[in-house]
């Protein structure tokens, strides 16, 4: 084929095996591509769009550079257009059979082959495709109808979410229709901490499972994200009576309640009793053995979907693995693959590390029966990485749901306790079905360092600097009710939020309403991605406000890591108590106020005392010390041994 004075002749049986008789320019571009040097390749494609212009040659050689991107999509709808503009030249209709056999849409791919066949016949046969793009297609879609959206979730699982979610889009251009593509872009959009982008696709994937309750639920949690929590109770319900008995799904209203400030304390009770008649189990008979001696050790199991780095329960998995572990041997039944360097230290110190994220609660319960668990700690209760039907079923002699509402926990009525400490709020608190450790819950997280900032000499800043570390989901508009009465009291100051990206069109536009309806003004706040460590942003900071209802426990330990003093809301419900529960544990309860009232007057009086606010931090600094004590760690342990002891003696009285 001629184009443009230049014969299209890529023959990739050449002795060379890249193709293209005298043009030097072409053959560096295809032998950069052969070595995966794209970025040669574009060049070498720029100097020959120089020399010929922008010939089809010049595009089909640039869309081939696209393909060994790993884009392969946007490398289809390149040869796509070139074919369109010359349907005669089988070279760009040869690799498009190639190309969308490779992504799995055989039917068009077997269309292009027949084309380049019936447009070649006069052609001697040579090979237009490159090794490297038939070893790329193999691997791409072996065993696979969808090789596209499966490369974005390795690539997810790579932490590439950016390639991922370019994988997705891809996948989407080429099937409008394609549900695993959408369900993969809110996947990685949630990952990417992109609620509006990931909630535009939860819509979409309903639209295109309209019956499907489990589209529903996907979409229920991606409004969730975002904050929209009046829209989240009405999608988990609509899921609901479309599911009917599916406690996964029905497991979303109790979990939805710590969301809603508005939500009365009567609805915990209701909806967690409402999913335990619909759990409808009893608990199997064990065998309670209590302690033959003060030395011997207990057999505690311990339940969770997070035993991650960044988790809300980071401070009590330090208790577990610091203070528990010494007068224990530690059980771990974990209900997600996903692992880090937290989970390694867990697994290092533990008896015994069991994966239960594909088993069911039945087989579960069973396995802690036979592991011969004394007592048994569920972490989660009806939270979305929950597994409520374990506890309910009550494997062990003692269940405590940790932070769990008084009677308002999974298998309550079976005898499951709630654990709290005396930082935690329990409306209607029934002595019968809460226990109390005085020493507290929550350790300061021994695999965080404590840190100290440079001290800040001369006059301090001329206004309080604040940090907020939420995203959007967590930046009710009760809580930003609470921060504009701390400004009609006084109070004034810059203000970063740490949060989703910025860019997340649809979140900005939430929340600069949510903020309208408060008072306030989003485009005075500095806004920036989680991708920001938040250590860069410490040292600009006086102050890190915590939120409510949901607190943010990892941007406080972070902060308190520095001694930076955090200012937090006694939560209403002890399901939001891990903020609260640290300080108090950590002897700083003068951080944390009895009520919004409180916090903004606070809040206000601190923003006219800044060298206060400053020489704060050694108090701060001296309670973190503290509480990472050997004597410390040994005296919560002690703590546990005597409620344990008291509660399986309990146990065995009433068996």
């Amino acid at each position: 084929m001629s184009d443009g004075g230049s014969k299209f002749d890529l023959d990739f049986d050449m002795p060379d095996g890249f193709g293209m008789r005298g043009n030097q320019t072409v053959h560096k571009c295809l032998s950069h591509l052969n070595n995966h040097n794209s970025d040669l390749a574009i060049a070498e494609v720029e100097r020959l769009r120089k020399q010929t212009g922008d010939t089809t040659l010049v595009r089909h050689l640039l869309a081939l550079c696209v393909c060994r991107l790993g884009r392969v999509v946007p490398a289809i709808r390149m040869l796509e257009a070139a074919h369109e503009e010359n349907p005669d030249a089988y070279e760009h209709v040869e690799v498009l059979a190639a190309l969308f056999t490779v992504v799995g849409k055989r039917t068009e791919g077997v269309y292009y082959a027949k084309l380049a066949t019936a447009l070649k016949p006069a052609y001697p046969e040579y090979r237009l495709i490159p090794k490297w793009l038939i070893g790329f297609g193999a691997a791409l879609a072996i065993a696979s109808d969808n090789p596209v959206v499966e490369n974005g979730y390795l690539h997810i699982k790579d932490g590439a979410f950016e390639r991922a979610a370019q994988d997705f889009i891809d996948a989407i251009d080429l099937d409008k229709t394609n549900v695993e593509a959408w369900q993969g872009l809110v996947d990685v959009n949630r990952q990417r901490l992109r609620p509006g982008d990931s909630l535009r696709a939860a819509e979409a994937l309903a639209s295109l499972k309209e019956d499907d309750p489990r589209a529903l639920w996907t979409l229920a949690r991606c409004r969730l994200d975002i904050g929209l929590t009046a829209e989240a109770w009405e999608t988990v319900n609509q899921a609901l009576n479309l599911a009917g008995i599916d406690l996964d799904i029905a497991q979303g209203l109790p979990a939805l309640v710590r969301w809603d400030d508005r939500a009365p304390f009567e609805l915990s009770r209701q909806l967690s009793d409402a999913w335990n008649t619909l759990a409808n189990v009893s608990p199997e008979p064990v065998e309670v053995r209590q302690r033959e001696s003060d030395n011997a050790r207990f057999r505690v199991g311990v339940v969770s979907g997070a035993f991650v780095s960044g988790s809300e329960k980071a401070a009590l998995l330090s208790t577990i693995d610091e203070s528990l572990g010494r007068a224990a041997d530690l059980h771990y039944y974990s209900n997600s693959e996903v692992e880090d360097s937290v989970t390694r230290r867990l697994r290092r110190s533990a008896q015994r590390w069991r994966d239960i994220s594909k088993v069911d609660d039945d087989t579960a319960a069973t396995i802690i029966r036979n592991d011969e668990i004394q007592v048994l700690l569920d972490l989660d209760g009806y939270d979305w990485t929950g597994r409520p039907g374990i506890a309910a079923r009550k494997p062990a002699p003692v269940v405590l749901c940790l932070m769990g509402e008084s009677g308002a926990v999974p298998g309550a009525q079976n005898g499951v306790l709630a654990l709290h400490d005396p930082g935690l709020p329990n409306p209607g608190e029934d002595a019968a079905q809460t226990v109390i450790v005085n020493k507290g819950l929550s350790t300061w997280p021994l695999y965080v360092e404590p840190e100290t900032l440079e001290d800040q000499d001369g006059a301090p800043p001329p206004t309080m600097r604040i940090l907020i570390d939420a995203i959007a989901g967590r930046l009710s508009s009760g809580f930003l009710e609470t921060l504009a009465s701390a400004v009609r009291k006084g109070m004034t100051g810059t203000l970063t939020i740490r949060g989703d990206d910025p860019a997340d069109e649809l979140t900005t536009e939430v929340l600069s309403a949510r903020f309208e309806a408060a008072g306030l003004n989003l485009a005075t706040v500095h806004r920036v991605s989680r991708d920001t460590p938040i250590s860069q942003l410490l040292p600009d900071t006086d102050i890190l406000v915590d939120v409510t209802p949901v607190p943010s426990l990892d941007g406080a330990v972070t902060a308190l890591r520095f001694g930076v003093p955090v200012l937090s809301c006694r939560p209403k419900r002890p399901q939001n108590g891990a903020c609260a529960s640290l300080l108090y544990s950590l002897g700083l309860e003068d951080w944390l106020m009895q009520d919004e009232e409180a916090f903004s007057d606070r809040l206000a009086a601190l923003s006219g005392d800044l060298a206060a606010l400053r020489s704060a931090r050694r108090d701060i600094r001296a309670a973190v010390g503290a509480a990472a004590s050997l004597e410390a760690r040994v005296d919560r342990g002690r703590a546990f041994t005597e409620l344990f002891d008291r509660l399986l003696a309990a146990a065995g009285e009433s068996a």
